[in-house]
């Protein structure tokens, strides 16, 4: 008996970390969040957990809460930068979902100055620059994340392709970029459906 319960605290850890993670793939994001506040109350000081958390908020839209956790997050890694890099790319997310353009194009800035050739962070700040109006800014990043992508991640040079042909005007094109990015993501960075609804916007006007 004394064995079997020698170390319940690191296996309890383990289980909610794991439940949370899953609940997180499934959509069940409540779900996360509460597994995660299980596994915060053991590992106060983990930065995994915090982002874990962080994501999770952000992604029902609590962007405020999400921010808090991310920036926690980054605070307990201290001077890691290659590990700031997810913790910018969440954060910048959040950012424009809010509205505050500037601070996500800062932290899209940061990951790439850590990590030059992240396709994820040029996609997100075109979609930032668009947002702001700087149409070329825009177009040149989400090239950019094209080149880098290719293959590798067909998710991000669909995202990114759609806000080019978006752009130029080929809003048919954009809108069945985007669709098949929600088709095979629902967990997309990007919440397309704004952008979506413009596209239709267009066609139904053209």
């Amino acid at each position: 008996m004394e064995r079997r319960n020698q170390h319940p605290v690191p296996n309890t850890v383990a289980a909610y970390n794991k439940n949370g993670d899953a609940k997180y793939d499934s959509g069940d994001y409540d779900g996360a969040i509460a597994d995660y506040n299980k596994v915060i109350e053991f590992m106060p000081n983990n930065p995994g957990i915090f982002f874990n958390r962080g994501r999770a908020k952000i992604a029902k839209g609590d962007y405020n809460g999400g921010i808090i956790d991310c920036n926690k997050a980054r605070d307990l890694l201290r001077n890691n930068a290659k590990s700031h890099v997810a913790i910018y790319n969440v954060l910048g997310f959040a950012k424009l979902a809010k509205g505050d353009y500037d601070g996500a194009i800062s932290d899209c800035d940061k990951t790439i100055e850590s990590k030059p050739n992240t396709a994820a962070a040029y996609n997100n700040r075109g979609y930032e620059k668009e947002a702001k109006g700087n149409v070329s800014g825009a177009l040149e990043d989400c090239q950019k994340a094209v080149e880098l992508s290719g293959s590798k991640d067909p998710i991000i040079e669909k995202c990114s392709q759609g806000l080019i042909d978006f752009i130029n005007g080929n809003y048919q094109a954009a809108l069945e970029s985007w669709q098949k990015v929600l088709q095979q993501n629902k967990l997309s960075r990007h919440d397309l459906h704004l952008w979506i609804e413009r596209a239709r916007a267009k066609l139904d006007n053209s």
